[in-house]
């Protein structure tokens, strides 16, 4: 009996362990895996702590003297997950590349709280009750940003529950399960152990590592069943030149991009084609995905509303060129023009200005 109860619990620390273990691999690989982006950056970050939370947790279940610090380390890991998932959010739904400075005030601030807590309140030096109220403070400011989040992998999500749903390329549509996958876990996760006084406080631990080992299943299983599709109805070059130009004709002329719903398989109905031909057409010939291609003409267009006389507002400018939203307009222009287009306008008008006059 006593063999047994040992066995069962060699098993369970090391099924709890395991993906927190390789939760650290895969961060590691993330942070240096080029080309580096910055989504990726905060998913290694999200992972690293999330991993270093689901470590603590499991070296307390099993040994209850766990030293002070340790304990202090895994709830400040626990701290910066929801701010993790949140930034990951906004740079993987945007796929911006530089960090906007109010980002950068934003964690600034969170660390500093962080120091400050762990200085003034460090873990070992108070009660059981107030640890036990900061627990409860750190994790409603984790499902704060949860909800935060949420209106961001809320597209992902719904794509990732459409089986048969065709994105614009396997790399978004990969992208996209990444992320509803990292939103929906850090809920599992953040839900076993909110609940864990009704089961265990083992189950965020299991937890984690079920879903971490699903995750990297289900990627193995989309590119699978994702790639032999492609390479099979790949586009000879005269067809894909005639396609090119048909695309490029009903963008200049009819200015489809305008349309802020446009969506691939409305393009691909009206070039008289498939969307699996379309994604190849955009992917292989054009190296580009369907967001960015028609981003691309959306931007030229604002760049001309921009110089207009009298000056239209900007909100007027990112409707008008077919963006559903200012943020998604301004962080599309800053990509492609390195630029805003409130400066891209003021230079502008300043060249202007300075021609007519000489």
């Amino acid at each position: 009996m006593t063999s047994g109860v040992t066995i069962s619990s060699q098993l369970l620390f090391f099924f709890s362990l395991l993906g927190a273990f390789n939760g650290l691999l895969v961060s590691a690989w993330l942070f240096t895996r080029k080309p580096a982006s910055l989504a990726s950056r905060f998913l290694a970050l999200l992972l690293l702590m999330i991993s270093v939370r689901i470590g603590k947790s499991v070296f307390l279940f099993f040994s209850t003297d766990l030293a002070d610090i340790y304990r202090q380390v895994g709830l400040s890991a626990c701290f910066l997950i929801g701010p993790c998932l949140y930034f990951y959010c906004r740079t993987a739904s945007s796929q911006l590349n530089r960090a906007p400075l109010a980002w950068r005030w934003h964690s600034a601030a969170l660390l500093a709280i962080l120091l400050i807590a762990g200085l003034v309140f460090p873990y070992g030096s108070n009660s059981p009750e107030f640890n036990r109220l900061m627990y409860q403070i750190i994790n409603y400011s984790w499902l704060i940003y949860l909800l935060l989040s949420l209106p961001l992998a809320l597209p992902a999500i719904k794509t990732s529950f459409r089986r048969h749903s065709q994105s614009a390329n396997l790399k978004a549509r990969q992208n996209s399960n990444i992320l509803a996958t990292a939103w929906t876990g850090t809920f599992c996760i953040w839900l076993a152990y909110f609940t864990s006084s009704y089961t265990s406080y083992i189950v965020g631990a299991l937890s984690f590592s079920f879903l971490l080992y699903f995750s990297i299943l289900l990627a193995i299983y989309e590119r699978r069943g994702q790639l032999p599709r492609y390479q099979n109805k790949k586009i000879h070059q005269p067809v894909a030149d005639h396609l090119v130009k048909q695309l490029t004709k009903l963008l200049e002329t009819e200015k489809r991009y305008i349309d802020a719903n446009l969506t691939l398989p409305q393009l691909a109905k009206e070039l008289k084609i498939s969307v699996p031909q379309l994604s190849q057409l955009l992917n292989d010939n054009l190296n580009s995905s369907f967001t960015h291609f028609i981003n691309q003409y959306r931007i030229e267009e604002a760049k001309r509303l921009l110089l207009q006389i009298p000056p239209l507002s900007l909100e007027s400018v990112a409707e008008l060129s077919g963006f559903n939203a200012q943020s998604t307009f301004y962080s599309a222009f800053r990509r492609q023009e390195h630029t805003t287009p409130a400066k891209f306008r003021q230079r502008n008008h300043s060249n202007i200005i300075t021609a007519q006059s000489n």
